[in-house]
């Protein structure tokens, strides 16, 4: 009998490769559990997958009921061989089941580079996640960064008598039939416009400053435009500088599944990879976007950051 382990993520899985990638590899030897969120449906052969779809719209709400429904929803069941929490997130669900006892084994993968700086303002929000997240790296059996930069300064910042397990965040698109879709439909539409496009896919916020490249983009005289997938803070603005602006040359998608991304990116001309040069999260990127362009030709274009070159 396989050993069972507890995986959980406070994120749409649907969207989220690293951890799908994390969870099919220990299913190859485990019995697997994946507690994550997602508005759609997320199926697997090969582990057992479990969503919570909560629909508030303060994250920091959302947060705390997703930590309170998989705490609940895993108390009253059987010991788990290994317990494997993603992201800061996961460091305070991680400290609950730990405190009943819930495993032998715990794994802690460090997504972000999460540390005070001087350069970098620290939230009371910052200062809760860092403060579980603390916790949670000098605690667990195993830690897990994303960059061998990264797992040093998290070495030395929290004291670590070894540097945590780095597994690159190395995502490559798999060849899938093109899906018929609206959205579809409006890319090939929008493709027939004159000009360059532009791709951008991932984490639509405002320190990558997405909403600079748009103005350039709308004020191009259609030599350029741009495809935007993804969500995030910032999408609203964009939206109202298109509506105001009255543009034609950039086509907002949304949010979409992982493995749907390659049939649109592969369609537009170049990718756009945009990491800010403010704090160390940021400097030492763990950019997978770099791979999942090139897995469908897409050349790349990107404001400087020193992971990113050396990539």
């Amino acid at each position: 009998m396989k050993d069972k382990v507890l995986m959980f993520v406070f994120n749409d899985i649907n969207i989220d490769s690293r951890v799908q990638r994390s969870a099919e590899t220990l299913s190859s030897f485990c019995d697997l559990t994946l507690v994550s969120c997602g508005s759609s449906e997320f199926y697997s052969d090969k582990y057992k997958s479990t969503q919570f779809n909560i629909k508030i719209k303060s994250n920091l709400v959302k947060y705390f009921i997703f930590v309170i429904r998989l705490f609940f929803l895993q108390i009253c069941k059987k010991k788990y061989k290994l317990i494997y929490a993603h992201d800061f997130f996961g460091a305070l669900p991680l400290f609950l089941l730990k405190v009943f006892g819930k495993s032998e084994k715990y794994v802690y993968d460090a997504h972000e580079l999460y540390i005070p700086e001087d350069t970098v303002k620290f939230t009371i929000r910052d200062k809760f996640f860092y403060f579980w997240e603390k916790y949670a790296i000098r605690t667990a059996n195993i830690v897990i960064s994303a960059h061998e930069k990264r797992a040093e300064i998290m070495k030395n910042h929290h004291k670590l008598s070894e540097k945590p397990l780095v597994i690159r965040n190395i995502s490559i698109y798999s060849e899938t039939d093109p899906p018929v879709s609206d959205k579809m439909k409006l890319l090939n539409d929008f493709l027939k416009k004159e000009g360059l496009t532009i791709a951008y896919a991932g984490a639509i916020t405002h320190d990558r400053k997405i909403e600079t490249l748009v103005d350039l983009i709308i004020k191009s005289n259609k030599k350029y435009k741009m495809i935007l997938i993804g969500y995030g803070q910032a999408v609203d603005t964009i939206k109202q500088k298109i509506k105001d602006s009255n543009a034609d040359n950039i086509l907002y998608l949304g949010p979409m599944k992982y493995k749907e991304i390659p049939n649109y990116l592969k369609l537009c001309d170049i990718g756009y990879i945009s990491y800010p040069n403010k704090g160390l999260n940021n400097m030492y990127c763990a950019p997978n976007k770099i791979y999942e362009y090139a897995s469908v030709g897409l050349p790349m274009i990107a404001p400087y950051n020193p992971t990113i070159e050396y990539e």
